[in-house]
């Protein structure tokens, strides 16, 4: 599922007995449960043309003033509060222009060439092998490290049943593998366009 406001009624309904979210689901009354998985990247997504597109590496400071496109869904009570969230320790507010109902962020910063889009990896690597190839002659990514989403499994608080225990379990044994840590960190930290 996509679309956390529907796995958030699922799971409070016991449709969903666990399910892997990226966010808290802005739970307040404390039905749902959260175990932290890992941490993934976001990055910010440029044209070529973009004046900051020269640069070797951005930070967090750098995005001072810049002009954003985000997700529509980003306006929701669930997840402007995360936006606003990266930016809050570099004391930067985002200047944010515009929203579409998009994911696929990548595709906005060609149409202006003096925005930034912020959005994850997989999104972009979910194009078409063509379109990559595309967007890889026009764009330009940055990882900042400060730009990371937390990545948690999710159960009903009053629904934790033996399976999601010994799910729990098994999976707190593997993650402490330290070949299975390499794995995740090159996962996370690798080329959009490989």
């Amino acid at each position: 599922e996509t679309d956390l406001y529907y796995v958030k009624h699922r799971i409070i309904n016991c449709e969903i007995d666990l399910a892997m979210v990226d966010s808290d689901l802005n739970d307040p009354d404390k039905r749902l449960s959260y175990y932290k998985i890992l941490e993934y990247p976001l990055c910010i997504v440029v044209s070529k043309e973009h004046h900051l597109a020269g640069r070797e590496h951005l930070s967090l400071s750098d995005l001072m003033g810049e002009q954003f496109v985000i997700p529509s869904d980003y306006f929701s009570e669930d997840y402007m509060p995360i936006f606003q969230e990266f930016f809050k320790n570099a004391r930067i507010a985002p200047n944010v222009i515009k929203s579409v109902r998009s994911f696929h962020l990548e595709f906005q910063v060609l149409f202006n060439k003096n925005v930034m889009a912020m959005t994850a990896p997989s999104c972009i690597q979910e194009n078409r092998k063509e379109t990559l190839e595309f967007l890889k002659k026009h764009i330009k990514v940055f990882y900042i490290d400060e730009l990371t989403v937390p990545l948690y499994f999710c159960w009903k608080t009053n629904n934790y049943i033996p399976q999601i225990e010994s799910f729990l379990n098994l999976y707190k044994k593997i993650a402490k593998q330290p070949e299975i840590i390499q794995k995740l960190e090159q996962f996370a930290h690798r080329d959009i366009f490989d």
